[in-house]
């Protein structure tokens, strides 16, 4: 029992660290992407900015979240959450597009 235990923080730990990592990769991702600077716009006290960037990254936070849920090992969550990235990256293109934003 202690063994699985050990095998069990583990692994939680793994998928912990690698959906915190994605978290960051995507931050810089989108904020790098995006026509506003958000953060700039965050520090000047503009809310929509805060909530539009919050927004982004709850919803990747919550794909991150049914990856690691629905995924046998690690290799297999990687791919969903890269797929998810990509997803979400292309449907902001996408809308920026169509909002004749960029």
């Amino acid at each position: 029992m202690s063994l699985f235990a050990n095998f069990s923080f583990v692994n939680y730990a793994v998928h912990l660290l690698a959906g915190a990592l994605l978290l960051i990769i995507f931050f810089i991702v989108y904020t790098r992407m995006t026509v506003y600077d958000e953060m700039a716009l965050i520090m000047q006290g503009n809310s929509a900015a805060a909530l539009s960037l919050g927004g982004a990254l709850l919803g990747f936070t919550l794909t991150i979240a049914s990856a690691i849920l629905h995924s046998s090992n690690l290799v297999e969550f990687l791919v969903w959450a890269a797929v998810a990235m990509l997803v979400q990256v292309l449907a902001y293109m996408i809308s920026a597009r169509l909002l004749h934003m960029s």
